[in-house]
């Protein structure tokens, strides 16, 4: 084809056609209803005659359809086709090559065709049409259902440009006097009022005294009109008001009906009791459709201003969020802060604990070693200690001393003076530290003492002999 087709608002109706699809387009158009709302009004469609010759119902979902399909958001609208419409979206995703009869065939057989409307069918395949693009499918042009498709599109996008076919100001002068001469006539011998129905015949609308021997066969006929908008408890001259039609408007339904009438040279050729017949439901029907439509405008109106009021206070909302929430931000870093500090005085705290209880700890130790050592012939071991049971590490010694002393003590840890760059964290899985003071440099023996914690206990040794040094261990332990 190569006129371009923008399928665009044939895609949106299609949307607002089917009910199966209104539930996700609602979710989707209320996750982010500005953005969806100015694309849509900025559109040359929103206000088109596409979007407003169906229901309220379908121009409502036409405009927020129209707004999500201008987002080019594909995954949302590939969502919402195959909820709507699933049958179109299996048999294109089964394919790679796309030929629209045989999926018209197929949806036919499925279905049966009655139950399809225009709309329904146009919509499947219009679908079927554009899921070929979104998953990247092949589709035969040449197919004639195809070709059909997208020429019935053009023509109706063509139709849609066009200004109303019944303008009287598209008529010649001429044909403008005849028309007048014909609507003066009917006026004159049928039309009291351009008003609704009951009202043009002379009723006044009270039926529960109207006498219908006073009625015409053609006021019988026509009172017939009236009493359907009691069916639905509607007054159509209360709805109409005092918008009452002009001539204009009236010649415009003359002009309709002398469209499809033969051989009309002057006023006179005119067949005025068929034609008023026709006159009075047309102006029913036209004030019906015009005050439809005045609704319609009025539910588009305040839907607008609503959904910007929402939307409005939702942003104060939100403004407010963001205040507080920068004021709990300010709130949470000062916050931080102030733990930082207290964790630093909660360090250094522990620190000087931990310096104190290690320098007690090693000053009462080296006192208890120191006086055992001065009382050491008086020492009587206390043999009801288990060495086995004693989770214990000795740091130091001579390296022939620790051979000895690893035969009698086997659960015992030995770390030699020269391994400096021990891990200190091994202390924390021993209840007793021994420091044998007979060989051991001075580096290890700070790093030992610096690195103690609350649940380690300190004791010194420095027997050379295997046997003495149990005892001592065995000594300190009861001590």
């Amino acid at each position: 084809m190569e006129q371009e087709l923008n399928i665009i608002p044939f895609l949106a109706e299609a949307l607002s056609i089917n009910k199966k699809c209104y539930k996700l387009i609602d979710k989707y158009y209320n996750e982010n209803k500005l953005k969806y709302l100015n694309l849509a009004k900025e559109n040359v469609f929103y206000n088109s005659r596409i979007a407003s010759e169906g229901s309220i119902i379908q121009e409502y979902y036409f405009k927020k359809a129209l707004g999500i399909l201008l987002s080019e958001e594909n995954d949302i609208l590939i969502n919402i086709l195959k909820s709507g419409y699933k049958g179109a979206y299996k048999y294109v995703d089964s394919i790679q090559i796309f030929k629209l009869s045989s999926f018209v065939k197929k949806l036919m057989l499925k279905n049966k065709i009655e139950k399809f409307s225009d709309d329904e069918l146009n919509g499947n395949m219009l679908i079927a049409i554009s899921l070929c693009e979104a998953l990247e499918k092949e589709i035969d042009e040449s197919d004639e259902i195809y070709i059909k498709v997208i020429r019935n599109l053009i023509l109706r996008d063509e139709n849609y440009r066009y200004e109303k076919i019944f303008s009287i100001d598209k008529l010649s002068k001429d044909e403008q006097k005849l028309i007048n001469k014909i609507e003066l006539k009917l006026k004159s011998t049928y039309l009291k009022e351009y008003i609704p129905s009951s009202y043009t015949i002379g009723i006044d609308g009270n039926t529960a005294t109207l006498n219908l021997d006073d009625l015409t066969d053609l006021d019988r006929k026509l009172l017939g009109f009236d009493y359907i908008y009691d069916l639905e408890e509607l007054s159509l001259i209360s709805i109409v008001g005092k918008d009452i039609f002009k001539s204009k408007q009236i010649q415009e339904l003359i002009l309709c009906y002398c469209n499809l009438q033969k051989d009309i040279e002057n006023e006179n050729s005119i067949n005025y009791e068929d034609l008023f017949r026709f006159i009075i439901p047309a102006i029913d029907i036209r004030y019906l459709a015009r005050e439809y439509k005045k609704a319609k405008q009025f539910f588009f109106d305040n839907f607008d201003e609503e959904l910007k009021e929402s939307i409005k206070e939702k942003d104060v909302e939100l403004d407010n969020f963001k205040k507080e929430n920068s004021l709990l931000q300010d709130e949470n870093k000062k916050l931080k802060l102030e733990l930082e500090l207290l964790q630093k005085d909660k360090n250094r705290l522990e620190s000087e604990i931990k310096e104190q209880y290690t320098s007690k700890e090693e000053l009462v130790q080296l006192r208890n070693f120191m006086f055992n050592q001065q009382q050491e012939q008086d020492v009587i071991t206390d043999e009801s200690i288990n060495l086995e049971n004693i989770k214990g590490i000795i740091f130091g010694g001579h390296p022939n001393w620790i051979l000895k002393m690893k035969e009698k003590l086997t659960n015992f840890e030995f770390i030699p003076a020269d391994t400096i760059n021990f891990n200190v964290s091994i202390l924390d899985s021993y209840e007793y530290v021994f420091i044998n003071t007979s060989f051991i440099g001075h580096a290890m023996y700070y790093k030992i003492i610096e690195n103690l914690n609350v649940d380690n206990k300190l004791r010194y040794i420095n027997n050379i002999n295997v046997d003495r040094a149990i005892e001592d261990i065995k000594n300190s332990i009861s001590v």
